[in-house]
Order: structure tokens, then sequence, then C-alpha cells
């Protein structure tokens, strides 16, 4: 004779409030997952996704509101510290204008009850502890540390930027691609660039997390190189190696007006030498990153 065994189960606000004997595994039916329990610690850990996990959670500016409300995707993402998988089921509009609170249309500011004029802003799924419910908001660190008291879990999974007037700057987001409808202002714009190699702060991609930045560059007469600030000195050439990244030689058509990627260091800085002087300009046409994942 067959018998039919079932595992303690629960809704995920069930799950969140229990603590389970070493090894056990409990269904979460409301998120259809397992749950692995060690015997101490309180919803135990999920296990039905990889480390660094995203999938989903699109950003983009809402349609009736674009200047000040962020509309994010269905999806799901493990947490920052890969302790659960935290799943929006449906898609959740946040106010960047106002103080956070809890729910959709409802503000999602972390750090303060207003928003800063040309500041950047990381995008965070955050989960309650007491039951497990999703919310989101922004913070201007990557940590997410302003986030509201009762929500341990967060995962970033993105970035917006405001202009000098406290305006939500456009954007499109493709998976971890994030472009510009419209190139805010030149980040660079230098007519001293020579053989030593200088180090530019671009302010039109995301603070605080290392990102590849997707530049268009115009240079005077000669070559340059744009490098990541990790790495060895090493000058431009039309010959040998490296070559070189952008120019602008008389009867020498390569690179000129081209857009270009380099990998830029938490403080979203890069570096280039020339050839020899020249006038270096360089515009943010967008950037692709990580989202939270831990590569950098």
């Amino acid at each position: 004779m067959t018998k039919e065994v079932q595992l303690r189960r629960g809704t995920t606000a069930q799950i969140f409030a229990f603590t389970g004997q070493v090894g056990e595994l409990t269904p979460d039916t409301t998120r259809k997952r397992l749950v692995l329990h060690d015997g101490l610690t309180v919803g135990g850990k999920a296990i039905d996704a990889a480390r660094g996990h995203i999938d989903g959670l699109i950003l983009t500016n809402n349609a009736t509101a674009p200047n000040t409300d962020i509309d994010i995707a269905p999806g799901q993402a493990r947490d920052a510290a890969n302790a659960t998988i935290m799943e929006l089921a449906a898609k959740l509009t946040k106010k960047a204008n106002v103080a956070w609170a809890a729910g959709g249309d409802n503000g999602g500011l972390f750090n303060t009850g207003y928003i800063g004029t040309s500041a950047r802003y990381h995008v965070f799924l955050i989960e309650k502890d007491a039951d497990g419910s999703i919310d989101a908001g922004f913070d201007t660190s990557p940590t997410a540390p302003n986030r509201p008291a009762g929500y341990s879990r967060y995962r970033r999974i993105g970035s917006i930027q405001t202009d000098g007037s406290g305006t939500v700057i456009g954007f499109i987001q493709h998976g971890d691609l994030f472009l510009w409808k419209t190139i805010p202002a030149l980040d660079v714009n230098d007519a001293s660039l020579s053989t030593t190699r200088k180090t530019y702060s671009l302010l039109s991609v995301p603070a605080g997390v290392a990102v590849i930045a997707l530049l268009n560059v115009y240079v005077t007469a000669r070559v340059v190189i744009l490098l990541p600030p990790e790495d060895d000195d090493q000058l431009p050439s039309t010959s040998v190696a490296p070559l070189f990244t952008a120019g602008n030689i008389t009867g020498d058509t390569a690179a000129a007006g081209q857009n270009f990627t380099v990998k830029t260091n938490v403080s979203g800085q890069i570096t280039a030498p020339a050839d020899a002087a020249t006038t270096i300009r360089i515009a943010v046409a967008g950037w692709n990153e990580q989202r939270g994942r831990k590569a950098c």
C-alpha cells in the first residue's frame, strides 16, 4: 500500500516566521520554491536560484510622470547576501521625489524627503523581514544603508540620475545595458591632454560601482587610448600595440567619431594619454553593468 508524505509547508509570510529543523525543507506555497532550514535561522534560505541571480526587474521612466516616477517590471533576484530569492510579481511604481513609503505609487527616497539636483541614485529591491513582502526605493549609496528599518534584505537592480532641476533623466534599459535617451552633457572637455596620462571623472555613469562606459569621443589631430585606471601606463600608436582608441589624423580615417567602451572604477573614472598634445571631448551615451552581481 502506497503512502503519501507531505512536508511542512506554508505561505511566504508563514515561512518567514518559521524556524525549521536542521536539513528540513519546507515548500513556500506563495512563491513555489523550497526553503532549506538550519535549526537557527528564522525563515531559512531559499534554494531555487544561483548566486547573484537576477531576471527581469527592468527600469523605465513612468509614462504619466516620467520626470519623477520609475516603473520596475516584474522579476526576481537573489538578495545582496545571497540568502534568499526576492520576487516582484507585478509592476511597481516608486516616486523618486518623495520620501519612502511602503507600496506602489508611493515615495521611494531612502535618503531624504526631496530629490537632489544633478544627483545619482541606485535603485533597490527590498524585502520586509516580517512577512517577505517586496518593495523598492532609491539610495545614493550602492549598499542601501538608508533603507527603511525592518528591510534587512536588498538587491541593487540599476541606477537613475537627475539633472540640474531635479528631473529624472530619460533612459532606456535593455538587460544590463542602460542608454540615455538624450545624452546629458559633455563629461570631458580638455584642451591640454598630452603624453602624460590623465584621469577623468565621468559624472554621467552610476556612482560607487564599476561599469563599462559607452563613450562618444572626439580628438583633434592626434590619437589617444582610453584605459581603466588600474591598467598599466601605455601610449597610443598608429603602428604598434596597443594601437589607439580614438583619433583624428589628416589622411587617416580610422576611429574618428566612433562609439567606444572602457571600464570605469567605482569612482566613475577612466584615464587617457595621447601621442602628442591634443583636445579630447567625451560624452557618455550609456553603460553596461552588473546590477548587483559580485563581479566588480
